[in-house]
Parts: structure tokens; C-alpha cells; sequence
């Protein structure tokens, strides 16, 4: 939650200085009546989209070959709950990829956590392979990183 507080103010003060910028070099003759705030709105929008439209292109084009070899590291880790998605977060073509993984977990105390766990993969011949996995975040287990863009 903190994560996702901190990336939406980091996007903000970047739709700002967008907006500063393009109000700045905008001509004279076409200021008139501008309204910078829904400039700076729609320089939030799509500062804050971009990360996440650049995951969901990777996770549509190469997702459902690694899909396998990402279950069964998540599968392997000390995650106790099932998987819920994954996205790929990035991707060196022919060679290595970065997953990360939402999972689900029951708490002691009735609720329930999202563990996020990061899974590194490698292709081997034609096939993907798990070639190692982090744990980022999980109550139960006292882990508490964050990802970028914030997942949940």
C-alpha cells in the first residue's frame, strides 16, 4: 500500500514537471484560457500507465511459454498459498526474463496476505527454465520489499 502511495507522488511530481515544461514552451498566442490542471492529469495518467501497459505487452507476448517453469519455481518456494497471476517485468530477448508472481496466503489471524515473489528465468533450447526466485514480500515469513510497478 506504501509502495503504490509512493509511486502514484513520484508519478505526480513527474506529471508536474511535464506540465511546467509543456506550459512553459506552449506559445503565447495559444495559452488564452489554458487549464494546466488537466494537462498535468492526463501527464499523470500516462506516467502512471506506462509500466504497467509494458508489463501486460511482455506477460501477452512471452508469458505463456515461461508459464511452467514460473508456477514450478513459485511452487518451489516457501510461498504456502496458491498462485493468483504473473507478469513478466522484463525480458532480454533469447536469453533471460524477470517474473513476478502474486500469490495468496491464508494469515493465523483470519485475513489473508499477497506474497510476491520474483522469479528470474532462463531459456534453455527452446524451453524456459526457473533459474532462481526471491521472495520479495510476505508477512509470514517477515519479508517486506516491494516491486516495481506495485502489484497486488
Amino acid at each position: 500500500m506504501f509502495t503504490l502511495l509512493f509511486y502514484s507522488g513520484v508519478c505526480a511530481a513527474i506529471a508536474g514537471l511535464l506540465t511546467i515544461l509543456s506550459t512553459i514552451f506552449r506559445p503565447i498566442h495559444k495559452k488564452g484560457d489554458s487549464k494546466p490542471w488537466y494537462v498535468m492529469l492526463f501527464y499523470f495518467v500516462v506516467v502512471f500507465s506506462i509500466p504497467y501497459a509494458y508489463c501486460e505487452v511482455l506477460t501477452m507476448m512471452y508469458g505463456p511459454k515461461m508459464k511452467t517453469a514460473v508456477e514450478d519455481a513459485y511452487d518451489n518456494s516457501e510461498i504456502e498459498g496458491p498462485m493468483h497471476y504473473f507478469r513478466i517485468i522484463g525480458y532480454r530477448p533469447e536469453k533471460e526474463a524477470l517474473a513476478l508472481v502474486i500469490g495468496s496466503e491464508r494469515e493465523s489471524w483470519g485475513g489473508t496476505d499477497r506474497p510476491i515473489v520474483t522469479v528470474h528465468l532462463v531459456k534453455e533450447g527452446d524451453t524456459w527454465k526457473a533459474d532462481s526466485y526471491n521472495i520479495v514480500s510476505c508477512d509470514r515469513l517477515n519479508k517486506d520489499g516491494y516491486a516495481f510497478p506495485p502489484y497486488w
